[in-house]
């Protein structure tokens, strides 16, 4: 008997114990179940205020835990998509793609995704599945895809030129204060003074330059604030100024719409500092201004902002100065707004540019047009493709002459979004090769792991804005930077290789401005015989350039026009008589030098020589083999003092991507070049060293 009563005892303990063993896990996975959900509400949070990075964070460490969330699959896809980052996006999308039951909303992200990687017949299918549930939004996206789809099979009208104070980060919003350029930038290469520092101490958001071929000046916001400001647009008369302050982050980057921006307003004072400024009357809060334009000298101010109340997410609107009041802002109706986003407005003349991502377009924001007629907007037109890519494009602007210039984060730019400039194609006066006078030029140029980020300090001073009216831009001459940070302006030789490198400059350093050339011929997927070029050498160097889809021949360049003038003349009367003047700014990266009567190398006499005593030596780039110095490379050129060295030998500049590598050439034998690199070295380029060029090949010297 006491036996049972005591086995009994024994199982009712281990019951209780196994109770409360159950009891305590489900307590544990109940606590990892509340930290879960917490988690992904954090997450969830921090995408709806923009803060895309950090959601992106939040939701890989749940998916680590809980990897059969599909929500939680597209969040994070949503995440990779906000910050720029299609293959990411698509690799997470193609993960609950094929499960049944998802939300309309996957196909219609994965058929955006698709759509920015040129991908229109199958982002065109999502499309219809999405427009299943949401038949409106869906046919606009349909359009969109047919319409990239015929687009893109038709020529580009536009040449689009990256301009040179682009730097490896994300330069955005242009705009011009007196003809002068401003734009804003996430560069860090640029010091602040200790004042400057102390209350400006992130350097992970934007700020705003004034660009001038002598000075370089941030933008100030109240309280000497540097850290968030911009984009901004000028008044014409150059009284007034509307800058937005935000804080767009380097990785969300500009194509973040919740950017929680502000709008200011300020006067610009005779001596062009910024006096009077304050917040726009009409700023809401839990809303947010993206970008803004004033127009009609100061009375007229578009916008674009998600406030309540409008057709989708950021909406235009415009409000109107009236007897020192700025009116409620009206919304510019269904003709400009849809259920998608519309920003960066620029309004001139009756002619209203912006960028919208749901209007048939290219990409993710295409640049669109419309006009005031009869008091309403005319039919919106896209900019079609050249202006417009499968990237993102906006903040559209015009400068005092008509020439248009856009931001884009398009394949092939310098950093993450790069400033351009649009030039119109004028294909019918453009002279073609035929494919007989096709022939191969020589190889292009390779470089193995040469690299130094030591540079001169350029002497200047950093100033707070003062925009000076009579500070115009001269392209002619190379302008000054303030001090730089030296850690921001190079890398390791041996973690970058320079395979592909091409000379572009011989004897001097290629201006960063604009300059003019003659072209000379134009050919598609085909390389010309550049033989047939050789007498015009006398006139200039002879250049390849990639423009588009086309390869251009220039002879150039010039920095006056009258000199351009002068030469084309003489050149048609050699018998080039469809050669017309260009006018852009220098891409390095797109060029490569052919000809040069510098060269001593390989020589060739010009057919009007023959006969004369006298001979003219031209030279073509690519033959011969010498000793050189590579001195440097750098992401920008103008950290390189051309003063330091330039009595050692010649100079050359050659280009790799965004890299420019700066030789010294001219020696007869090896003891010369070493001669060379061992002063180079005593003035600061302390890796420098003897390289060979055989037949336009630099390949580092093997020493023993």
């Amino acid at each position: 008997m006491y036996f049972v009563i005591y086995n009994c005892n024994f199982q009712t303990r281990f019951m209780n114990k196994k109770m409360h063993f159950t009891i305590v896990l489900l307590l544990c996975f109940g606590c990892l179940s509340v930290v879960a959900q917490k988690q992904v509400y954090k997450a969830k949070l921090q995408y709806d205020m923009g803060q895309y990075s950090l959601a992106k964070e939040g939701i890989q460490d749940y998916l680590a835990d809980f990897p059969a969330d599909m929500e939680a699959h597209l969040l994070l896809a949503k995440c990779h998509y906000a910050l720029g980052k299609w293959n990411d996006c698509i690799n997470r999308v193609e993960k609950i793609i094929h499960l049944t039951n998802i939300p309309a909303d996957v196909h219609e992200l994965y058929g955006k995704v698709l759509k920015q990687v040129g991908r229109f017949e199958e982002a065109k299918k999502h499309f219809e599945i999405f427009a299943l549930q949401n038949r409106e939004k869906g046919s606009l996206h349909i359009k969109s895809a047919e319409f990239a789809m015929e687009a893109m099979a038709r020529e580009s009208k536009y040449d689009i030129i990256s301009l040179p104070y682009n730097s490896s980060t994300s330069d955005f919003g242009l705009t011009f204060y007196q003809n002068v350029p401003v734009f804003s930038s996430f560069r860090t290469d640029i010091l602040m003074d200790e004042m400057q520092k102390t209350s400006n101490a992130y350097n992970g958001v934007q700020k705003s330059f004034f660009y001038s071929n002598k000075k370089h000046h941030f933008i100030k916001g109240l309280n000497n604030k540097l850290d968030g400001i911009g984009p901004l647009s000028f008044s014409s008369n150059g009284e007034y100024c509307a800058m937005i302050e935000s804080y767009m982050t380097v990785d969300c980057n500009i194509r973040c719409e919740k950017n929680n921006g502000v709008l200011y307003l300020a006067k610009i004072s005779k001596t062009g500092d910024i006096t009077e400024n304050h917040a726009f009357v009409h700023n809401e809060a839990g809303s947010s201004i993206h970008s803004a334009h004033i127009a009609y000298d100061g009375k007229a101010l578009y916008f674009s902002s998600d406030r309540p109340g409008g057709f989708g997410g950021f909406d235009l609107y415009v409000s109107y100065k009236k007897n020192n009041f700025w009116s409620l802002p009206e919304n510019l109706g269904p003709e400009i707004n849809t259920s998608g986003n519309e920003l960066t407005p620029y309004y001139n003349n009756g002619e209203l540019l912006f960028a919208s991502d749901l209007l048939p377009g290219f990409g993710g924001y295409d640049i669109f047009q419309s006009k005031v007629e009869n008091g309403n907007w005319s039919l919106v037109k896209n900019m079609e493709y050249g202006i417009n890519s499968i990237g993102d494009d906006y903040f559209p602007v015009f400068n005092s002459k008509g020439e248009m210039f856009i931001t884009s984060n398009r394949l092939g730019g310098k950093g993450e979004h790069d400033i351009y400039k649009a030039i119109k194609v004028v294909n019918d006066e453009e002279p073609l090769l035929s494919a007989v006078e096709v022939d191969l030029i020589p190889p292009a140029v390779s470089l193995e792991s040469l690299e130094d980020k030591h540079a001169k300090n350029p002497q200047s001073n950093t100033k707070t804005v003062a925009l000076k009216s009579n500070e115009a831009v001269k392209t002619n001459s190379v302008f000054v930077l303030p001090e730089f940070d030296r850690k921001e302006i190079g890398m390791p030789a041996a973690e970058f290789s320079l395979d592909g490198a091409r000379r572009i400059a011989m004897g001097n350093i290629a201006p960063t401005g604009e300059v003019f050339f003659i072209q000379l011929a134009s050919v598609t997927h085909l390389e010309p015989n550049i033989s047939k070029f050789s007498p015009l050498v006398r006139y200039g160097n002879i250049y390849k350039m990639n423009v588009n889809k086309f390869i251009k021949i220039r002879l150039g360049y010039f920095t006056d026009r009258k000199d351009a003038d002068e030469t084309l003349r003489n050149i048609k009367k050699k018998g080039f008589p469809d050669a017309f003047i260009t006018k852009e700014s220098l891409v390095y990266s797109n060029m490569e030098l052919l000809m040069s009567k510098l060269e001593e190398d390989h020589t060739v006499m010009p057919e009007e020589s023959k006969g004369n005593s006298k001979k003219d030596q031209v030279k073509i780039y690519g033959e011969g083999g010498k000793y050189k110095v590579r001195l440097a490379s750098y992401e920008d050129p103008i950290w390189f003092d051309i003063n330091k060295v330039k009595d050692l030998g010649r100079i050359e500049q050659w280009t790799k991507g965004s890299w420019t590598i700066f030789i010294l050439a001219g020696f007869k034998d090896l003891e010369e070049a070493k001669e060379a690199e061992i002063q180079a070295i005593n003035r600061g380029f302390k890796t420098a060293e003897v390289v060979i060029d055989t037949g336009g090949i630099l390949e580092r010297l093997v020493r023993n």
